[in-house]
């Protein structure tokens, strides 16, 4: 008999902890680490962040659009960044605006790091295969938001859009390149893109110099912009603009 009333007090035990369980699980689900598109934070850039962004597994997309033209776009292979996906075709698209005759697009990806995707697609005429027009953009995955280059700096000093000028003019003797004029202040939404370590700013022809040159492009350190970018912006999540940043507290 007292066998039978322990083993009936153990099966009662047995069984209330079975349904404190259940119920402390009760519509917990798992996810697969590292598989859900970031979350917006109140800085997403914020150099002080620890977060942690995967590189976007990117796939190209082909799609005829408005007849003529030809678009081959890289996109994110995740319905999760639908709205990424959704500002980079909008942005292709916009670039088409642009042209007087149907053109066929191609891409390159500068950089895919830290919560930055930054891609420059060139537009080329379908019946010459012409270059038409390179047209850069740079989205924060945090936001799904493209980034201006403005944004980038810090809104307190805007020394940076005559220090960029001053460094293409030295670019620009190094490589004898002929300037037009004097390469004006940088203005907002100026053509740029970045890279892991650089920021890379582009003028359309004739912008600052003769057709021989095309699109130019100069390239900069961002240790050499490091005082005027904002340390809360998502260009501070690139590793090397975290490091310049430190260094130049130091200083």
């Amino acid at each position: 008999m007292k066998r039978l009333v322990v083993f009936a007090l153990m099966l009662a035990i047995l069984l209330a902890g079975c349904a404190s369980s259940a119920t402390g699980d009760a519509g917990a689900t798992l996810e697969p680490a590292g598989t859900g598109a970031p979350e917006p934070t109140r800085d997403p850039g914020a150099a002080g962040e620890a977060q942690n962004f995967a590189r976007l597994n990117l796939v190209r997309r082909e799609q005829t659009y408005g007849g003529g033209n030809a678009l081959i776009y890289p996109a994110v292979d995740s319905a999760e960044y639908d709205a990424l996906n959704a500002a980079i075709f909008k942005k292709i698209v916009a670039g088409l605006g642009e042209l007087d005759a149907p053109a066929y697009t191609y891409f390159n990806i500068k950089c895919n790091q830290d919560g930055i995707l930054s891609l420059l697609v060139g537009y080329y005429d379908m019946d010459t295969r012409a270059l038409c027009l390179k047209l850069p953009m740079t989205f924060d995955v945090a936001t799904a938001k493209e980034i201006p280059l403005e944004n980038c700096f810090s809104v307190d000093d805007d020394a940076w859009r005559s220090v960029i000028p001053d460094l293409v003019r030295q670019q620009a003797e190094l490589i004898d390149m002929t300037l037009l004029s004097d390469v004006m202040p940088i203005g907002d939404g100026q053509l740029y893109y970045l890279t892991g370590r650089t920021l890379v700013v582009l003028y359309r022809p004739y912008e600052i110099t003769t057709n021989l040159a095309g699109w130019p492009e100069f390239s900069f350190q961002l240790d050499q912009l490091s005082p005027y970018l904002s340390r809360t912006a998502a260009i501070a999540r690139l590793s090397a603009a975290r490091q310049t940043a430190s260094e130049a507290d130091k200083g």
